[in-house]
């Protein structure tokens, strides 16, 4: 993995086994072999076994991390993503309640994103 993370997609977490493979999975699955990429999810003490789910995920990678938040609010959680993410563009998706969009919609607009940055 590379030292220099530039993009740090910012999530929380609680309760939501039925969405977790389809969201953090899947958005692990598409920065795997992006190494300037890192998803950081903060988990508010989950019971329902998606926390294993995200452990055996993150388990021997750098890219994804699970810090623990338990108890916090979805307004802590996001602080504590933010305050654990490494990139110097944080793209926070809010809460892995949801199946997120399988294509490349994401990267599409980090693409338009930094043309514009590129071009100023």
């Amino acid at each position: 993995m590379s030292d220099h993370i530039r993009y740090s997609i910012c999530s929380t977490h609680y309760n939501n086994v039925e969405y977790i493979e389809d969201s953090a999975g899947y958005i692990a699955s598409v920065i795997k072999d992006r190494p300037q990429w890192e998803l950081v999810i903060s988990d508010a003490g989950s019971t329902d076994g998606s926390l294993e789910f995200l452990q055996e995920l993150s388990k021997d990678r750098d890219d994804v991390r699970i810090i623990m938040a338990e108890g916090s609010s979805i307004g802590k959680g996001r602080q504590v993503a933010l305050e654990h993410s490494r990139g110097d563009i944080v793209i926070s998706l809010g809460d892995l309640d949801a199946v997120y969009y399988h294509d490349n919609r994401l990267f599409e607009f980090i693409s338009f994103y930094e043309g514009l940055v590129e071009e100023e």
